[in-house]
């Protein structure tokens, strides 16, 4: 993964592992990352992983 201050969704996932602390920021929900939340769900419903996070 590059330095950037964006990246794709592969590569945002790619580095939450177990046990993580996850923080997730928008304005109201109106600009949150609704699509890496889903995909974050979606890759743990398939593999079981990353769990124990801590989401903000």
């Amino acid at each position: 993964m590059g330095h950037g201050k964006v990246v794709n969704v592969s590569d945002a996932l790619s580095v939450i592992k177990d046990g993580d602390v996850v923080a997730i920021s928008g304005f109201n929900l109106s600009t949150a990352p609704e699509y890496l939340i889903l995909e974050l769900f979606e890759q743990y419903k398939k593999t079981g992983h990353p769990n124990n996070l801590f989401i903000i």
